[in-house]
């Protein structure tokens, strides 16, 4: 549940819509340049997540740094880690 895995049912969100969804709303609200916390990247709703993402910000002409993408956890103390090391290298103090 909340997964998908090759060869196996699964009940899950659309993920990769919920990655566009966001990356739409932060279009819509004029921002430009965006940090993304990715998720553990071997589990499928982190993967769809930044892939729907992505996509949308780069068909709009929007390029994430990689250095800004950064994978996590998904707990807040992870989130907020992955938040402090993107603040860091934007500020130029990683």
């Amino acid at each position: 549940m909340s997964r998908r895995s090759p060869g196996h049912r699964s009940v899950t969100c659309d993920d990769r819509a919920g990655g566009r969804m966001i990356a739409e709303h932060l279009i819509a609200s004029g921002r430009t340049t965006l940090g993304l916390i990715a998720g553990d990247p071997h589990v499928s709703t982190s993967i769809d997540r930044c892939a729907g993402f992505l996509e949308t910000r780069e068909q709009h002409g929007f390029h994430v740094d990689p250095a800004h993408l950064v994978p996590s956890g998904f707990d807040a103390a992870a989130g907020n880690t992955a938040a402090a090391e993107i603040l860091a290298e934007a500020s130029g103090q990683a």
